[in-house]
This record gives structure tokens, sequence and C-alpha cells, in this order.
């Protein structure tokens, strides 16, 4: 499947000779009905059915008249379980050169928020670097008022990963370390 809101920066990463993904996702919001009763002890899900997935921005009125009584288009929940929002943020696996672009990578990515980034496999065969930040939210919903304002909420982080930062300073740096070996 292909990650569409990221697509540009996928794109602009494998053209840069050092670096090429290697899997991707950039971010979600999604809403979970989930059991409140676990059924099996000794498992760490809970289970459940999504109600609502979606790599975009959403819109806080049609995420509400999904999920509450009035509504025509309203998704219905398990018995017995509670909703659930979870925004989570985009992360990036890339494959390196060599360890000097994986840390330049790292250090970019940090510089501009993604500071969970790090060098996660470092071997002779492969170097691989996960892009990623600590932009989470994981609550229980209630009230449509709160649904709204959680969903503006979730919104604004996922704008706050702002795909694009990552590559623009990652040119200027390569620029600016091209210029200063001239």
């Amino acid at each position: 499947m292909l990650d569409t809101p990221i697509l540009p920066l996928i794109n602009t990463l494998n053209n840069h000779p050092c670096y090429f993904t290697t899997s991707s996702c950039s971010g979600r919001i999604s809403i979970l009905s989930q059991p409140i009763h676990q059924t099996q002890p000794n498992k760490k899900s809970k289970g459940g059915s999504w109600l609502f997935v979606s790599q975009d921005p959403a819109d806080p009125d049609s995420v509400i008249s999904l999920l509450f009584l009035d509504s025509p288009t309203r998704s219905e929940p398990e018995p017995e379980s509670e909703l659930v929002l979870r925004f989570e943020p985009l992360i990036v696996a890339m494959e390196c050169k060599d360890l000097a672009s994986a840390q330049s990578l790292v250090s970019t990515a940090r510089s501009v928020g993604f500071r969970e980034s790090n060098i996660t496999n470092a071997n002779n065969k492969h170097v691989i670097v996960a892009i990623r930040c600590s932009i989470r939210l994981e609550v229980l919903l209630g009230t449509t008022e709160f649904v709204w304002y959680l969903v503006h909420v979730a919104n604004e982080k996922m704008e706050e990963t702002e795909k694009e930062r990552i590559w623009k300073k990652k040119k200027d740096t390569d620029t600016n370390t091209e210029r200063e070996r001239i």
C-alpha cells in the first residue's frame, strides 16, 4: 500500500544516493471500540474493532456523526466496550549507505523535532535509521464536545509532524556542507 501523504518525502529520500526507505507510516488518527473486559487474561491486546482510521487530518463533525446515536452514519461499537481515540505519528525506516550518512540523517531528524530518531541497526551489511517522534495520543472518548476537541488536538499533532521539514533541513545541511568543502 502506498503511503500517499508522505509520498513526496519518500521519493525525495529515495532519490538521495545515501538512503532508501524500507518501510513507512505517515501517521494516523483512529478510533477503536475495545472490550472493557478482557476475555483472554494472558493476551496483551484487548481486541475490538476499528470504527475510524485516517492518515489525513479528520473532520471532527464527521467523527462525531460516526460515533453518536443521532447520526445516520453511526458505527456500532462492541457491546460493553469503550471508545479510544489514538494518534500515532509518522515513522520512516531508512537503510543508509554507511554509518556517517546514518548519523547525519539522525542528526537532521532530531533537529527538526523527531527526537526519538535513532540508528536501530548497524552491522557489516546494513545500517538502519528510524525517523520518529514521541507526539502520541491515546484517550478514552466521552461527550461529543470532548470528541470534537480531541479530534482537533490529533489534527494539530499530525500537522506538528510536518513530513517535509525533515528533508528540507537535510537538503540545507548537505548544501552548506558542500559549500564548506569548496
